[in-house]
């Protein structure tokens, strides 16, 4: 929730107390809505206009049980330091196979399987060559958007948040969603946490 709030707030260019009063809005309209599956299924049936997600719901939306297939469009938030999304592998440092693990590494961010992931699964290329690929533009539309934004991407490493400040931006949240704190006051506390 954090990073979300942070990405809407850098998006649109307002304050942390009007992403938080506009996060919260989502949130009340959303409420008994019991998680994000549910909250994809609400919007595959038409009872909700506007879903905020990822890339790898386009692959859902349109699949064959969806009834939106074909009718919805995709569009990137206002290019305004958004964070790039992507897969990420890693090997872990106790294993006993770490050459095999680099093979994998390797092929799995070579530019063939690269296209191939882009293509049939709407994951976000880590190749930039490859947001010029016609087969994934027409695969994933939404890359386009992408393309245009990623001049002006930040990517989540860029954001600190320590251990102690993430703990004052979660009670300060917590405090506002109960309604025991205003937007004001709470939007205070991320605009010093986030200097």
């Amino acid at each position: 929730m954090m990073y979300n709030i942070i990405e809407i707030k850098e998006a649109i260019g307002i304050s942390y107390a009007e992403t938080l009063n506009l996060y919260k809005e989502f949130i009340e309209e959303y409420k008994d809505i019991e998680n994000y599956t549910d909250t994809i299924a609400a919007f595959k049936i038409g009872s909700a206009a506007m879903l905020m997600g990822n890339s790898s719901l386009w692959k859902k939306l349109n699949g064959d049980t969806s009834a939106v297939k074909g009718n919805i469009m995709v569009a990137s938030l206002p290019n305004k330091n958004q964070f790039v999304r992507s897969y990420a592998l890693a090997i872990n440092s106790n294993s006993k196979n770490q050459e095999a693990a680099i093979r994998f590494l390797d092929f799995m961010n070579g530019k063939e399987q690269q296209r191939r992931l882009s293509r049939d699964t709407s994951l976000i290329p880590i190749i930039r060559e490859l947001y010029d690929d016609e087969m994934i533009l027409d695969a994933n539309p939404h890359v386009k958007g992408i393309k245009q934004s990623v001049q002006n991407s930040s990517s989540f490493a860029t954001v600190s948040i320590n251990g102690e400040n993430l703990k004052k931006l979660e009670e300060a949240l917590i405090k506002f969603f109960n309604n025991e704190e205003t937007s004001m006051n709470t939007g205070k506390i991320f605009e010093d946490l986030m200097q």
